[in-house]
């Protein structure tokens, strides 16, 4: 049974990180909601929180995902942990 792609996208330590919270299936599918939500970070990119407790499959759409995070932060991305930028 396919669990729908969600990602939720809030602030936090007083609006000065991005929380990024994907859940459910990462593939091509989600890819657009992925490129709005990184679309949507503060600029310029401070610290980003990235839970991805809640991800049940990730396929290359959740890899260029991590890259371009990567990129837009500067600093090497690690799911689950915080990402200083």
């Amino acid at each position: 049974m396919r669990i729908p792609f969600t990602v939720t996208h809030t602030r936090s330590d007083r609006g000065r990180a991005d929380v990024l919270s994907p859940a459910g299936e990462i593939d091509h599918e989600a890819r657009p909601a992925l490129e709005r939500t990184l679309d949507a970070l503060s600029r310029p990119v401070g610290q980003v929180h990235l839970d991805m407790a809640r991800v049940t499959f990730m396929d290359s759409a959740g890899l260029h995902f991590l890259a371009r995070l990567e990129l837009l932060v500067g600093d090497p991305v690690v799911p689950g942990s915080r990402v200083a930028g």
